[in-house]
This record gives structure tokens, sequence and C-alpha cells, in this order.
């Protein structure tokens, strides 16, 4: 009857229980992808599970992180290279679609992937991980790729 209220997103994430510490658990996890080849999602996702939260949770409060810090990059990027944007073709439009194009891809994405993490486990991302990195590995080795 007097259970604390905990709101939940669209997909069951409950932002508002996460604790300062385990937002902290998050971020310094997130430092850990400062090493190549290290995702930055993966990592603070890994570290929201070993805070404590449940898988849900950490990969949306993964994703919103990301968000001031694509901001931020792409005004940086967008300052410091605006004299590119007339060379493009189409110009500004062309950027501005783009932009919009972007964004719903990712919002489309980022809820499916939510809808899937509240039904599955993350196996099948690491094993593809796994896969994939002994893939580039072996085609390293046989200078493949160099």
């Amino acid at each position: 009857k007097d259970m604390p209220r905990r709101s939940l997103d669209q997909k069951g994430a409950q932002l508002d229980s996460i604790t300062t510490k385990q937002a902290l658990g998050v971020g310094l996890a997130q430092t850990v992808s400062l090493i190549p080849g290290v995702s930055r999602s993966g990592a603070s996702i890994v570290g929201g599970l070993l805070s404590g939260l449940d898988r849900v949770t950490a990969t949306a409060f993964s994703f919103y992180l990301s968000i001031p810090i694509m901001i931020l990059a792409s005004g940086y990027k967008l300052i410091k290279q605006r004299g590119d944007i007339t060379s493009l073709p189409g110009g500004s439009m062309a950027l501005i679609f783009g932009v919009v194009a972007a964004f719903i891809t990712a919002l489309s994405a980022v809820s499916w992937l939510l809808r899937y993490i509240s039904r599955h486990d993350f196996k099948i991302f690491a094993y593809y991980r796994i896969a994939f990195g002994t893939l580039i590995l072996l085609l390293i080795a046989t200078r493949f790729i160099r």
C-alpha cells in the first residue's frame, strides 16, 4: 500500500531508481572505452550490470549517457569544419536531412534494442564480438588485412 512508486519508461527501465553510486560506477566503467576497440555502450552497460542495475535499465542509461557526448562532439566538428559545409553536394540542406535521417534511424535502433534486451540476454552480442574479433585476428595473421 505504501510502496514507493518507481516510474518506468516505455521499455521497463527504472531510471529514477539509479543511485549516485551506481551512476558513478557506470561512468567509471565507461572510461574503459578509451581503449581502442572497446565499445562505449558495452562498457557502460557492463558497468551498470556490475553496479546492480537490471539489463533494461543499464542499457537505457547507457544510451541516455551518449546523448550529450554525441551532441557536443557533433557540434564541435560542425564548428571546426563549418567552411566545408558549402562544398557538400546539397549544402546545408543535405546536412540537415542527413542529421534527421540519422536521428530517426538511431531512435529506431535503440528502441528495437531495448525491446530485445527486455526479453533476451546479451549472449548473442558476446558471441558475435568473439567471432568477429577472431575473424579480424585471423585476417591480420594471414596478412589479408595489414
